[in-house]
């Protein structure tokens, strides 16, 4: 599928076999097989204990199906580079991809932090792999282990074209 491209150069973000330009406002993508459309969040949840932690949420292609959720302690909406463990949380509500504030039955606060587009390029059993833009465009692989999931965020943030 090739979309509209915007009048100015747009980056672009090679994974694999597939390429993706990030135009304001709008995704270009040349992808044989998939298609954004596809919204994932960073929120912030602040316990009533005081502790926190984030929580990583992904639509799934299928409406209705609950958001792929796990718990990270990073802001991985920050990293260009780099791996960060994971903990699978049970499938969350979608409408956690546009809430904030008190959460109910007095279990804290979530604050949005990040939002962006995504596809879900593969979810089997143990393994998924997201491709998108939160914070920064990229490819997420995650593989689960024996302690929860290991996630490895392969980034670029800047065009193709563009002079170093």
């Amino acid at each position: 599928m090739t979309a509209i491209s915007p009048a100015r150069e747009a980056p672009v973000l090679v994974l694999e076999d597939w390429e993706v330009r990030i135009g304001k406002g709008a995704w270009v993508a040349d992808w044989p097989r998939y298609d954004l459309g596809m919204r994932m969040v960073l929120l912030l949840h602040e316990l009533p204990d005081g502790s926190a932690h984030f929580d990583w949420m992904i639509q799934r292609p299928q409406a209705g199906r609950g958001l792929i959720t796990f718990r990270v302690s990073a802001r991985i909406d920050l990293l260009e580079q780099g791996s960060f463990r994971a903990q699978r949380l049970a499938d969350h509500r979608e409408v956690y991809l546009s809430v904030e504030g008190p959460v109910s039955g007095g279990r804290g606060t979530v604050t949005r932090l990040a939002q962006g587009e995504a596809t879900l390029v593969q979810e089997g059993d143990g393994t998924l792999n997201v491709a998108g833009l939160l914070g920064v465009a990229g490819q997420w692989r995650g593989q689960s282990d024996k302690e929860g999931w290991v996630f490895r965020f392969m980034g670029r943030s800047t065009p193709r074209n563009a002079n170093p």
